[in-house]
């Protein structure tokens, strides 16, 4: 089992703790569409979570952001979302767009590595590292449809 799971597994245990041994945790996890890689991302934690605490099911729901995560977390238990650190401490600290507070019982379980992202350019552009873009415009376009080349 990969070191990055166990404390996310012990945080599960302590809540099935507190239900019969024959009861179900239900938790939603939340993510971005299903078309996008943090869907596929969502799904397989969600997978192997569930593989190593057998008693646990997993829901994967889209979600339109992570402010909307955030907000929500307020009003429902037994939920799993991913956000910028920055809006979870404005949260926490009750400031910005979270002045309402009641967020202190959000808890980081465990950070999620760096998205890998692919950068292509015509061979006409003249681009051949990150360096060669100052001073030049550009447009970056986010596809999830990889089956077109």
């Amino acid at each position: 089992m990969k070191k990055s799971l166990v404390p996310l597994l012990v945080f599960i245990g302590t809540l099935t703790l507190s239900v019969p041994a024959d009861a179900e945790t239900s938790l939603a996890l939340k993510s971005a569409r299903q078309t996008s890689t943090y869907y596929a991302f969502a799904v397989g934690i969600s997978n192997a979570i569930m593989e190593g605490a057998k008693d646990v099911k997993i829901t994967v729901e889209t979600s339109p952001g992570s402010m909307v995560n955030v907000k929500n977390s307020r009003n429902r238990n037994n939920y799993l979302f991913t956000s910028p650190p920055t809006l979870i401490l404005s949260a926490l600290e009750a400031e910005g767009k979270f002045k309402e507070g009641g967020y202190e019982d959000i808890r980081s379980l465990w950070a999620i590595p760096g998205l890998v992202m692919h950068w292509v350019v015509t061979e006409q552009s003249g681009v051949y590292s990150l360096s060669d873009l100052a001073g030049k415009k550009f447009l970056i376009i986010h596809s999830s449809n990889t089956s077109q080349n």
